[in-house]
């Protein structure tokens, strides 16, 4: 693996995440790639430690962003936003 460099901006979003406490939506593809359990948080769990609520969009992580699916990814979100 290469090494990343990340701005400041990133490290101070990191070094806050753990102080988040406002409800937060991880859209994730229903289809997961081997390895990764329903249950999983695909890593946010560790982060967001106060109402991490998880929607699974039908498809996979391409095809919910491309082709015919990005249309019902897209409602998913406006729902959730419309909520606040």
């Amino acid at each position: 693996m290469g090494y990343r460099h990340s701005s400041s901006s990133e490290q101070w979003i990191i070094s806050h995440l753990d102080q988040y406490q406002e409800k937060t939506v991880l859209f994730r593809a229903h289809n997961k790639p081997w390895g990764v359990g329903d249950g999983s948080s695909l890593g946010w769990g560790i982060w967001i430690k106060k109402d991490l609520e998880i929607v699974d969009p039908p498809g996979d992580h391409e095809a919910i962003l491309f082709g015919p699916r990005p249309g019902n990814t897209a409602c998913l979100i406006q729902n959730y936003l419309d909520q606040f």
